[in-house]
């Protein structure tokens, strides 16, 4: 951290939020400057934040109080805006240590540290009990699964139809998406709900494609395709309606004509096959069409061999082209044009005269 000298930070904080376009330009600059050192480095950009807020807590006390002020601010903000939050939560404490000075604009950003303070604790504790192994005597279990599923209520009466991606990055951070996927691979499948599988839906809809590739890398494809197998119709549809939306991100890539960056992974855990079982199944019409959707969209620009799926599948995306439900018909398109990039698939697609959606 040599770079960044301590007694510069308010300094350059200042000049950041000043009303002087040229100060905020140098500065800007400046922390450029650093960010792409320290990545060059291998040091991590929270170790600036904490640095930063180190200096703040050494400056002479004869320093503007607006410095002191638009420290905290940054810092807070850095907080509220997906800086990761186990980089930062130690700064909390700190935070609230400040909210007992007579300072207003510090008892405001403070008590937004302790709001924030009291978000990550319910969402690593959230974590933490998806991974509470189911043992013990029944009792002990049913309480760990009453647990799990007030988690889980409460995840989606936040999540569920509302965009926030701030709030959904807070909880890949904290590992609650790592617990749901626990539950998903290793808990027995009678004794995982649809509140809980409802809940990681929640996660992946509506989402932008940063959030969904945090999903991503997070492994989900094995504790989704695990939930296929339950014999709760609703549970089946959450998982392969996951599947679809975490494919889907895959699929708007900027790679359009390549090959989906998902399909090797997929084919080697057997994925595409256990997609293709339940489309034959027959459970729901929306189950079916996630299903086709997902394998088309695994198969873009790639020869469906199997020649009965490849039949099945394009007959129903070219049905889900008139589909009521604008998602449904836009991403049937979507998928039988990236299918229609391999001459097999494409031959399939334009019998009966089919012209290839564009």
């Amino acid at each position: 951290m040599t770079e960044l000298q301590s007694e510069s930070i308010p300094l350059l904080v200042n000049s950041i939020i000043s009303e002087e376009p040229y100060l905020r330009t140098h500065s800007t600059e400046r922390l450029v400057s650093i960010a792409l050192q320290e990545e060059q480095s291998g040091n991590t950009s929270g170790e600036l934040y904490l640095f930063a807020l180190v200096t703040l807590l050494k400056i002479d006390e004869n320093a503007p109080q607006h410095v002191h002020t638009n420290t905290l601010s940054i810092i807070i903000e850095l907080l509220s805006n997906g800086v990761n939050p186990n980089e930062l939560a130690g700064l909390i404490p700190i935070l609230t240590k400040l909210g007992s000075e007579k300072d207003e604009k510090k008892k405001k950003i403070t008590t937004k540290a302790k709001m924030i303070e009291a978000q990550l604790a319910i969402l690593k504790k959230i974590g933490d009990d998806f991974k509470i192994p189911l043992e013990g005597t029944e009792d002990e279990k049913k309480n760990i699964l009453e647990v799990q599923e007030n988690d889980a209520q409460l995840i989606i009466n936040t999540y569920e139809d509302n965009e926030d991606d701030d709030g959904r990055r807070s909880v890949i951070q904290s590992r609650v998406v790592e617990g749901f996927l626990h539950i998903f691979e290793k808990q027995e499948l009678s004794t995982i709900s649809n509140t809980i599988s409802t809940a990681f839906l929640s996660m992946t809809i509506p989402a932008s494609d940063e959030i969904i590739h945090l999903i991503f890398a997070n492994n989900p494809y094995p504790g989704l395709l695990r939930l296929l197998d339950h014999t709760n119709s609703e549970i089946v549809f959450d998982a392969i309606a996951s599947i679809n939306n975490i494919l889907t991100d895959g699929f708007n890539s900027k790679t359009q004509t390549l090959p989906h960056p998902h399909f090797e992974l997929m084919n080697e855990i057997k994925g595409i096959e256990k997609i293709y079982a339940l489309f034959r199944r027959n459970i729901s019409q929306n189950t079916i069409c996630s299903a086709a959707l997902c394998i088309g969209f695994l198969f873009r620009a790639k020869e469906i061999e199997d020649a009965d799926m490849r039949r099945e599948i394009v007959a129903h995306l070219k049905l889900l082209i008139n589909d009521e439900e604008l998602y449904i018909k836009t991403n049937s398109k979507a998928a039988l044009r990236g299918l229609a990039l391999n001459e097999v698939n494409r031959t399939e697609i334009e019998s009966d005269y089919f012209v290839k959606p564009e």
